[in-house]
């Protein structure tokens, strides 16, 4: 499946720019008063509604990611040392 900006609707355009501006504040740190991106350079499709929506979906897929990340470092410490242990 390819990308093609040109043929998604207005109501997907609309999302796809807000999670582009999530994912620069997310992991660019980018600041929350800006308001444009180099793929909307004048702003016109920043709707900050959306965008606050999109970054606490992605901050709580991170924060998930995160959590498992840790439940498995974890678990696979307990065996090592057990392991070790033995």
């Amino acid at each position: 499946m390819s990308f093609d900006y040109g043929r998604m609707p207005n109501p997907q355009r609309w999302q796809w720019h807000a999670e582009v501006y999530a994912l620069r504040r997310v992991m660019l740190g980018v600041s929350n008063d800006t308001h444009t991106s180099p793929c909307d350079t004048k702003g016109e499709w920043y709707d900050e509604q959306a965008v606050a929506q999109a970054e606490a979906k992605l901050r709580g897929k991170l924060a998930e990611q995160a959590n498992r990340c840790k439940a498995d470092t974890a678990a696979r410490n307990a065996r090592r040392f057990a392991e070790a242990a033995e």
